[in-house]
Protein backbone atom coordinates (compact mmCIF):
# COMPACT_ATOMS: atom_id res chain seq x y z
CA UNK A 1 0.00 0.00 0.00
CA UNK A 2 2.70 2.46 0.99
CA UNK A 3 4.70 1.46 -2.08
CA UNK A 4 1.76 2.40 -4.31
CA UNK A 5 1.53 5.81 -2.67
CA UNK A 6 5.25 6.42 -3.17
CA UNK A 7 5.03 5.36 -6.83
CA UNK A 8 2.11 7.72 -7.43
CA UNK A 9 3.82 10.63 -5.68
CA UNK A 10 7.02 10.12 -7.68
CA UNK A 11 5.38 9.33 -11.02
CA UNK A 12 2.76 12.08 -11.00
CA UNK A 13 5.15 15.05 -11.41
CA UNK A 14 7.09 13.19 -14.09
CA UNK A 15 3.92 12.27 -15.97
CA UNK A 16 2.60 15.83 -15.63
CA UNK A 17 5.86 17.24 -16.99
CA UNK A 18 5.79 14.88 -19.99
CA UNK A 19 2.13 15.66 -20.66
CA UNK A 20 2.81 19.41 -20.38
CA UNK A 21 5.77 19.14 -22.77
CA UNK A 22 3.69 17.23 -25.33
CA UNK A 23 0.86 19.75 -25.01
CA UNK A 24 3.23 22.68 -25.51
CA UNK A 25 4.79 20.96 -28.51
CA UNK A 26 1.37 20.38 -30.07
CA UNK A 27 0.30 23.97 -29.39
CA UNK A 28 3.54 25.14 -30.96
CA UNK A 29 2.75 23.19 -34.11
CA UNK A 30 -0.74 24.65 -34.37
CA UNK A 31 -1.25 28.00 -36.02
CA UNK A 32 -0.91 30.80 -33.48
CA UNK A 33 -4.25 32.12 -34.57
CA UNK A 34 -5.83 29.63 -32.23
CA UNK A 35 -5.75 31.49 -29.08
CA UNK A 36 -6.21 31.89 -25.47
CA UNK A 37 -4.74 28.46 -24.81
CA UNK A 38 -1.23 29.68 -25.62
CA UNK A 39 -1.36 32.29 -22.86
CA UNK A 40 -2.07 29.67 -20.19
Amino acid sequence: MLAKVIIVVVAFPVFSHILFSITRLLLGLLPPALPPLRKA
